[in-house]
């Protein structure tokens, strides 16, 4: 575990986003990055997957740090390469698809188990731009599920860490096309370190599903998840 300052001093953060193909929400998600109080105390890192649509001409609008991928990786590859280039001891992972209160820093600190904890995970609002059915399924699903969690999990949407316990893992694993943040983790919990849960760190996912994408995403993850579970139990 890292040693914690005195709760009176001020954390500096860098913020990582992966980023592909995210034309349709990079800018809300960076919008509500850049306007975040306190952002003195904060660097922003987008590493882009190698984006073909217009995500990158998005970005560039933007006061941010961009990193590039040299081929196309997953999403576990994308975070530990902006984890690479962070200055800062803490680290928080947003997705791309994410808008975060511009009081996100305050929620951080304000939580005591902030103090004592290596990570720190928030979850989903009920909040999505996207009014349509599936959309709107898997957004109050998403809330519920962590909602009513009994056990500190993991978010990797939505989590705040320190970089020496995220380097002392090696980070994600990048064979993992998903579930990377469960797998991530059972090794985070192994290690000793320590995770908590913050449901006052709230963001809203901008996530669009039709019929075949939510099965998809359903089946996928459970798929990997199961290959997980072999692996470790």
């Amino acid at each position: 575990m890292i040693e914690k300052k005195n709760k009176k001093e001020n954390y500096n953060y860098s913020i990582i986003i992966p980023c592909y193909n995210s034309e349709k929400t990079i800018k809300q998600c960076l919008k509500s990055v850049v306007n975040l109080d306190q952002k003195e105390r904060i660097e922003i890192i987008v590493c882009d997957n190698n984006s073909t649509d217009s995500s990158l001409r998005i970005i560039n609008d933007f006061p941010v740090k961009l990193i590039k991928n040299e081929k196309i990786n997953n999403a576990g590859s994308t975070r530990n390469l902006g984890a690479k280039h962070a200055k800062n001891d803490y680290l928080i992972f947003i997705d791309s698809d994410v808008c975060v209160p511009l009081n996100l820093i305050d929620l951080i600190e304000k939580d005591s188990n902030f103090y004592q904890s290596d990570c720190v995970t928030g979850i989903f609002s009920t909040t999505n731009i996207y009014k349509d059915f599936y959309s709107q399924y898997k957004t109050l699903y998403c809330n519920f599920k962590f909602m009513k969690s009994t056990k500190d999990v993991l978010n990797s949407a939505i989590m705040i860490i320190t970089k020496e316990a995220f380097n002392s893992i090696k980070g994600f694993d990048e064979q993992l096309k998903h579930s990377e943040d469960d797998e991530f983790c059972i090794r985070f919990k192994d290690k000793g370190y320590t995770l908590s849960f913050n449901k006052n760190i709230c963001v809203d996912h901008l996530k669009q599903f039709n019929l075949f994408s939510l099965l998809k995403n359903d089946f996928v993850k459970s798929k990997q998840l199961t290959e997980i579970f072999f692996t470790y139990f």
